[in-house]
């Protein structure tokens, strides 16, 4: 009896383990659409921290092979306190 009650649980516990990975699998990811509208995928777009401990943002205008970096004022006024450039085509390999 206590064998039929054990292979039971098992076969339960199996089932559900089952039924978790039959959902997991079929679950689908919602698709990223990012730099897809407006420009036309010519810049991507992200933000970093950078040796000032300060965060920065960065342009890649991947036509162009440019990468643009703007980092704030250190006195936290919200103005930019400078922009700098760099020709990535070479980072590229191209």
């Amino acid at each position: 009896m206590r064998y039929k009650r054990l292979a039971i649980m098992g076969l339960v516990c199996l089932n559900l383990v089952l039924l978790a990975g039959l959902v997991i699998l079929s679950y689908e990811l919602p698709e990223a659409l990012a730099q897809q509208r407006g420009g036309g995928g010519k810049y991507a777009v992200v933000t970093a921290q950078y040796t000032g401990g300060s965060d920065a943002l960065y342009v890649l205008h991947t036509q162009k092979k440019v990468l643009l970096a703007i980092i704030p004022a250190q006195n936290q006024s919200g103005q930019i306190g400078s922009i700098t450039s760099r020709d990535v085509s070479g980072d590229l390999g191209q």
